[in-house]
């Protein structure tokens, strides 16, 4: 996955190659750090909507969708995890 990055247009696809810092609790079970990017996803949506303007409003949104689909990647971690142990009479 990209990490969105400044746009020179609205519909340009732009990102970056490289690594982001996503606020987490500590904690680096599937679980928690589902949870953990879940509430960050929520805090941009919450950023999003007070944006002062349409430039800000986009900036939110691009990283409030990647964070999206790494929330669903981990909920797929702790999907299959769980599978997993249930099938080890865990």
């Amino acid at each position: 996955m990209h990490i969105p990055f400044h746009s020179s247009h609205p519909f340009a696809d732009e990102g970056f190659a490289g690594f982001a810092v996503v606020p987490t609790d500590g904690r680096t079970d599937p679980a928690s750090l589902r949870d953990s990017t879940k509430r960050s996803y929520e805090a941009l949506e919450w950023l999003k909507s007070i944006a002062p303007s349409p430039g800000a409003q986009a900036k939110y949104q691009r990283s409030s969708q990647w964070l999206y689909e790494i929330q669903m990647e981990w909920g797929n971690v702790v999907f299959w995890n769980d599978r997993l142990k249930e099938g080890q009479g865990a």
